[in-house]
């Protein structure tokens, strides 16, 4: 079934589908709240309370604990997101691509003057920008995708069980 959903950034693009998954009513089980006592949650679950910040990526309240955060540049680090920047932005000045995207006209207009200019200044350099736009942006845009999975577990992983960063035990050395 598709999901009415395409999501493209330029070189790639996702479709959203889904299909139904049978139910097996003998083992399906559905849990409420009636269904635990007092004891049972006090035992076995913790309140936690996240509040996304603007300084920090989060930061969790665990009432006794204490407090758990991650900031935006532990964040980053763990995604590796500003290490692909900084080689990027090389890779542009080297082939001499930082120029010509600095100059591209805007796309937001509604004069046919400044389309036309637009398309012409994208024909123009539709070489170089083919040759900086090739196979190894797709290698670098997977390594992204995966930084940003990376850096979400790092996150669930500090959220539930604590890191490297609050547990002792974990930690190298």
């Amino acid at each position: 079934m598709f999901l009415n959903s395409i999501y493209t950034d330029g070189y790639m693009f996702r479709v959203s589908f889904a299909r139904r998954t049978a139910i097996d009513h003998l083992n399906y089980v559905e849990l409420t709240t009636n269904d635990f006592n007092i004891q049972e949650i006090a035992e076995n679950c913790r309140v936690c309370t996240v509040d996304p910040g603007r300084r920090d990526a989060f930061k969790a309240y665990y009432g006794d604990d204490g407090i758990r955060c991650l900031t935006r540049k532990e964040y980053y680090s763990a995604s590796g997101s500003v290490k692909r920047m900084i080689n990027e932005d090389a890779r542009k000045v080297a082939q001499g691509i930082k120029e010509v995207g600095t100059y591209i006209p805007s796309v937001k207009t509604t004069s046919g003057e400044q389309f036309l200019r637009l398309t012409q200044y994208i024909i123009a350099n539709m070489p170089t920008l083919f040759n900086f736009y090739n196979f190894r942006v797709a290698e670098i845009y997977w390594k992204k995708i995966r930084g940003r999975q990376k850096a979400l577990d790092n996150c669930a992983n500090i959220l539930i069980h604590g890191c490297i960063k609050y547990n002792k035990e974990r930690r190298k050395g």
